[in-house]
């Protein structure tokens, strides 16, 4: 339950800025659904991060691209905020290769050489003698 605390209370203070908004207007409207609807756009910083709430009562989403360094401490590398359809990254680290230590500091490739399916691997070819043994036990072949 202490995980979600942080989001109980902002829907709670989110809710509850809208009603006292929504009563200024008029302070019988508190069982208007409609009305409440209509004053819960804002923004604020609440306990569980930035809370940004459209006007049809949605909250965008902040994401956070955290890691774990070399020495073994949390680090924040990155956020991507959404507004509706659309994400915008902002990198929080100056030098890539720290986001890739445990691989020589080099970014892993888009695409696998074998591809996704490892239908894309290279034929090699390469030169194989073939020994096979006397009549008895011809159906046994061995590849060296």
């Amino acid at each position: 339950a202490a995980a979600y605390a942080g989001q109980l209370h902002d829907s709670l203070y989110t809710y509850a800025r809208a009603l006292n908004k929504t009563l200024q207007q008029d302070p019988n409207a508190y069982r208007n659904g409609k009305k409440i609807l209509e004053n819960v756009e804002m923004t604020f910083e609440g306990m569980s991060g930035l809370v940004k709430m459209s006007s049809r009562g949605m909250r965008s989403p902040t994401f956070y691209l955290d890691g774990i360094d070399a020495f073994g401490k949390q680090e924040q590398y990155g956020v991507i905020e959404v507004d509706g359809d659309i994400g915008i990254y902002k990198p929080l680290y100056t030098n890539e290769t720290l986001l890739w230590w445990t691989r020589g500091g080099i970014r892993p490739l888009d695409e696998p050489l074998c591809g996704f399916t490892g239908k894309q691997v290279l034929l090699q070819i390469r030169p194989c003698s073939c020994i096979t043994a006397d009549p008895p036990l011809s159906d046994k072949i061995a590849f060296i």
